[in-house]
């Protein structure tokens, strides 16, 4: 950690809202108009979104609930918010409450080679306070726990479905020179991307302070899902594996291509878990878009495959595919007495595989026509992310060892699986 960081954090033991900020409004403005105001107070509520609320003298008029709102901070930034509530007082005066337009709201200042960011419903990575390095060009960052959410991790308490601060984000520029606020939030969202792909579903960040006196800053967060997780292909054991994997992971999407390709693969991954909660179906269709799509990059940017080439075969032979081009080894239904049942060939009919199989749940569960399914759906959903971790690890060129989510394993790192390459 850098001498020019501060050793404990503002945000240390505050896992959710409200939280009161210090940043000071300078003016506010209704219908171009300056409004009086008094008694302001920005904070992070209960959903770590900006609010701004304030009271003003008490006015004749019309209700100003959808009148054009803009707010002055120190440093000269001017936002546009949107009124949340406004209310009269018989006593004198007025009370409103407003929510920034856009979050995580970025205001202009000073910089220089050092900042700090706040991440929100980050992964477990490990089970102590443990930092972890991560670089890539002239950006690097150190990740690193909170108190308060390393405590969430034991003793069997539920995790909270609020948004809740993780980790702490020390950022650095490594030739010392100022960091350029565009590229700085960038590569913090690419942080979070990469966040999102260990724990499963989407990370954010916010809270962004630059270390210069009057630096530039962020108000508020980017979206992000729960804490809660289906576990999945990363185990605390593999921390060490982090920054070589997203060096890798870097590396891959300086294209265009990769980011549309791959990009969308994630979000796809990414939904797929959550909705799993709430709807099998659901998470079945969200992991074969992410297979579908992740196909048609690989076999067009590796495999040579034209576009007709890709219309020409069916799902499931893309993905075997792309599979065997990562040079991928073993079945996805291998793992489950459920699907190996599903696909004993009945008499006169071809022999199918795990690959096919999958297909078969995402048309079925896709299509009005009648299909069968019971607990084996959670069985194709698991072993359809299982290929999707497996093949988004070989893309990003990781060789070590991962975690099984298809099996019901232990929390040791005994239970870690060699990877399926050739």
């Amino acid at each position: 950690m850098s001498a020019e960081h501060s050793v404990v954090s503002f945000f240390e033991g505050k896992a959710h809202g409200p939280i009161e900020l210090a940043d000071t409004v300078v003016a506010i403005h209704l219908q171009g108009k300056p409004c009086e105001f008094r008694d302001v107070s920005l904070r992070l509520d209960d959903h770590l979104e900006l609010q701004l609320r304030w009271t003003g003298p008490l006015r004749p008029g019309v209700v100003r609930i959808d009148q054009d709102l803009k707010v002055t901070f120190e440093g000269g930034t001017t936002a546009e918010f949107l009124m949340l509530s406004h209310k009269y007082h018989f006593v004198g005066h007025e009370e409103f409450s407003a929510t920034s337009r856009f979050s995580p709201l970025d205001l202009a200042g000073k910089s220089k080679g050092l900042a700090e960011a706040v991440i929100s419903c980050g992964p477990a990575i490990h089970p102590k306070k443990v930092g972890i390095p991560l670089e890539f060009g002239n950006l690097a960052v150190t990740i690193q726990p909170f108190d308060h959410f390393l405590a969430l991790g034991g003793g069997g308490v539920r995790l909270p479905l609020v948004p809740t601060i993780s980790h702490r984000a020390l950022l650095r520029s490594l030739d010392g020179k100022p960091l350029k606020a565009a590229k700085l939030y960038e590569f913090l969202g690419q942080i979070c991307s990469f966040l999102g792909f260990i724990k499963g579903t989407r990370v954010g960040y916010g809270e962004v302070r630059n270390a210069a006196h009057n630096g530039f800053r962020s108000l508020g967060f980017t979206r992000a899902d729960r804490l809660e997780a289906p576990r999945n292909w990363f185990h605390w054991a593999l921390a060490d594996d982090l920054p070589a994997l997203f060096a890798s992971y870097m590396t891959i999407f300086q294209t265009p291509e990769a980011k549309r390709g791959v990009g969308r693969a994630l979000a796809y991954y990414k939904i797929a878990n959550l909705s799993r909660y709430d709807s099998v179906e659901t998470a079945v269709i969200m992991s074969a878009a992410g297979l579908e799509t992740l196909a048609a990059y690989v076999l067009g940017t590796r495999g040579g495959w034209s576009v007709s080439m890709l219309r020409n075969v069916s799902l499931a032979e893309q993905i075997r595919a792309c599979t065997r081009l990562l040079k991928i080894e073993g079945d996805p239904a291998d793992q489950s007495d459920l699907l190996r049942k599903r696909l004993k060939a009945k008499k006169g009919q071809p022999a199918r595989d795990g690959f096919s199989l999958l297909t078969e749940f995402r048309n079925g569960v896709t299509h009005s026509s009648p299909f069968n399914y019971d607990m084996d759906i959670f069985h194709a959903w698991d072993a359809s992310q299982w290929l999707l971790e497996m093949q988004l690890l070989a893309l990003f060129n990781y060789r070590g060892k991962y975690q099984d989510r298809r099996l019901e394993m232990r929390s040791h790192a005994g239970n870690l699986a060699t990877f399926p390459v050739a």
